[in-house]
């Protein structure tokens, strides 16, 4: 370590010969003060690499140990001072390393602070987006309540409303004062109409008033004229001539030979023609009267020695029961003929088709019997316009495959016969046959008719209804058969016509008729259960093809005989084409819970929506089809994971269950959820 620094005094070189030298002071140190030492210190720590500090700690470790080696060795003795030197270099990198590494640490924890803070202020923006996003979808979706008004045209509301609301020169130019405009025209337009309304409900109800006192007194008219009827039968019987209201000699000698129950159906039909001036319904007696006769006189007998039988008591037990067996073989071949005298009745109905019923009262079993033929220019599809079922369920629970007559029915099981043995030659027992004859109540298993119930009022009543729901069952299987033509022959555009996208993926391929056997077998259980209990006619395969999503869908149809106020039943399969390495796979009901729901929006979700009950199974189809494209845009077991989508969606499912958005909007083109 080298000595202090000197300074000479003078700029001029040292006088040789002066004899005596100047001795000079040693210059003093700057003294550093401690806090600019530290800073010192600190910049040294800053401005030196761990990498220099770490060379020069192996420097200064490296010269301490050669010379402890030295020592060790005794080949010298260290110099102290130099130890401390190095030892003292030493302590200097490690606390300058040291410092350095808090330095760092400090500045790393610093930036983290920053890197942090900035994260958390990304989030927050993040967050803030999202919301005014949401706020803004909010904001686009907006409906206001007035968007679902019809309001009239422009055309119409300038030239309608007066001046004080259209004000021409500012809503021209301004939308909303337009709008707000419209609206006000609106409101007065429809306080207007409740006004009217009021009005005319008034009236009605003035005019309620006097047709129930009009009605009162035909009443009172009608039980008059019953009387009198009542009262001139005696001297009718008495003189041999009918009724007469017959239309003719040979119709009045019939007349007279009518079973009871159908005199009565004759007397109603002709009452309810000439007062409902229906010209297109036709009565008519027909029927062999010598027939007739010999069977009223027969009867006469047969009554007579029954009388005489009850009052004969020495036949014995054995004798008795050899004249049940007999009579009973005899009964199995008379029980079921009907009377020689039948009526006819023709019911003209649309577009000049005539049904033509035919009337048959059979002694034996106390019933009347109806079977029904169509002429006219009827459209056939098969087996749908068929007269097999055309009237059956006519009105509920009414078939007509059992004896509405206890009595009769008693008959025919003790003799084990069935309606069907009689039914293709006489037709079949209709309960609302016997209601408009009188002799039961058009209700099933009610009671039997009150004398009220058998009144000509009553049956007036009865009979209006029947004829009714035979015209109304004609005109619906006509409009059905039309549907199911135009089903066959371009069934696209037939489904085309109802709010359905404008383009489907889905197409049909096929529509045909099937069995039951068919139908049944390829549906399943849950379904099998519900088709035999609601009971259907006639049965078709519709097939759909969707070519994008390679499926083929299979619907199964039941339409019941009194369509369309029993809507039809549809029970769907899809097929998914496998590939080269996994075969076909078939979905239903059962086993998808998409089917399922596919299955209830056609049978009862989309039902509940028409208004129009003529076009039920068309609108059925054309949901059906529509809805298939659903199923293959939003779910992934039936597009094959093509996320392309044909349609647009309010949302692609919902809820636990993944419900599919299948109520379809015509003014967005777009499907979404009640």
């Amino acid at each position: 370590m080298s000595g202090p620094t000197l300074k000479r005094l003078g700029g001029a070189p040292p006088d040789k010969s002066a004899a005596r030298k100047p001795k000079l002071e040693p210059v003093q140190p700057a003294v550093i003060e401690p806090a600019d030492f530290y800073k010192m210190e600190d910049e040294i720590a800053r401005s030196t690499t761990h990498a220099e500090l770490e060379k020069t700690f192996l420097r200064e470790s490296s010269a301490l140990r050669a010379v402890l080696q030295k020592f060790i060795e005794g080949s010298k003795e260290p110099c102290s001072s130099e130890v401390l030197l190095n030892i003292a270099r030493m302590r200097r990198c490690s606390r300058l390393a040291h410092y350095a590494t808090a330095q760092l640490r400090a500045e790393t924890n610093s930036r983290l602070e920053q890197v942090e803070a900035k994260y958390l202020h990304l989030q927050n923006s993040s967050s803030e987006i999202q919301h005014l996003q949401k706020e803004i979808n909010r904001c686009l979706q907006f409906s206001a309540g007035d968007e679902d008004i019809d309001l009239i045209p422009l055309d119409e509301f300038y030239a309608s409303a007066p001046e004080g609301v259209s004000r021409p020169e500012v809503t021209k130019n301004n939308e909303h004062e337009q709008r707000l405009a419209r609206l006000t025209w609106e409101i007065a337009q429809r306080k207007a109409f409740v006004d009217t309304l009021t009005e005319q409900e008034g009236r009605r109800n003035v005019l309620i008033s006097s047709i129930n006192g009009k009605e009162q007194r035909l009443k009172s008219l009608r039980s008059k004229i019953s009387l009198l009827m009542t009262a001139a039968k005696p001297v009718q019987e008495a003189l041999g001539v009918g009724n007469a209201s017959a239309s003719s000699a040979e119709q009045r000698s019939l007349f007279s030979l009518l079973p009871h129950d159908l005199s009565v159906l004759y007397v109603q039909a002709e009452a309810y023609r000439d007062i409902m001036e229906d010209t297109s319904m036709q009565v008519v007696i027909r029927g062999d009267a010598n027939e007739a006769l010999r069977l009223r006189r027969r009867q006469k007998e047969e009554a007579e020695e029954k009388e005489r039988s009850d009052d004969d008591d020495g036949s014995d037990n054995e004798g008795r029961h050899s004249v049940v067996s007999d009579q009973l073989e005899l009964n199995k071949k008379t029980v079921t003929q009907p009377h020689p005298i039948y009526l006819k009745i023709d019911i003209g109905c649309q577009d000049d088709v005539k049904v033509a019923l035919k009337l048959y009262y059979l002694p034996e079993l106390r019933v009347t019997c109806m079977k029904y033929k169509i002429t006219g220019k009827l459209p056939t599809h098969g087996g749908v316009s068929a007269h097999e079922n055309l009237l059956d369920g006519l009105f509920p629970g009414d078939d007509g495959t059992e004896c509405p007559n206890p009595i009769g029915a008693a008959k025919l099981s003790q003799l084990k016969i069935g309606v069907d043995s009689f039914a293709n030659k006489y037709g079949r027992p209709y309960r609302f046959v016997q209601a408009i004859t009188g002799s039961a109540s058009l209700v099933p298993g009610g009671a039997p008719p009150t004398e009220a119930e058998t009144s000509g009022v009553q049956l007036a009543d009865v009979l209006y209804d029947v004829i009714k729901a035979i015209r109304d069952r004609v005109s619906a299987r006509v409009k059905l058969v039309r549907q199911l033509l135009a089903l066959e022959a371009t069934p696209m555009d037939a489904l085309c016509t109802f709010d359905v996208p404008l383009k489907m993926m889905t197409h049909v391929t096929s529509f045909k008729m099937i069995d039951e056997e068919t139908f049944m077998a390829s549906v399943t259980p849950d379904m099998r259960a519900l088709a035999l209990r609601e009971g259907g006619a006639f049965y078709f395969l519709v097939t759909l093809e969707n070519k994008i999503a390679d499926l083929k869908i299979n619907g199964y149809i039941m339409l019941p005989a009194d369509y369309p106020k029993q809507i039809p039943l549809i029970a769907v399969s899809v097929t998914k084409t496998g590939g080269k390495e996994s075969g076909p796979q078939t979905f239903n009901a059962a086993n998808s819970h998409v089917v399922k729901a596919l299955e209830t929006y056609v049978n009862v979700t989309c039902v509940e929506e028409m208004t129009d009950a003529d076009t039920v199974l068309t609108r059925q189809l054309a949901n059906l089809v529509s809805r298939c494209d659903v199923i293959a845009d939003l779910v992934p077991q039936f597009n094959n994971g093509n996320t392309q989508k044909q349609h647009l969606y309010s949302r692609s499912s919902r809820g636990r269950d993944d419900d599919l958005p299948f109520v379809y909007s015509p003014s967005t083109s777009a499907f979404a959820y009640h």
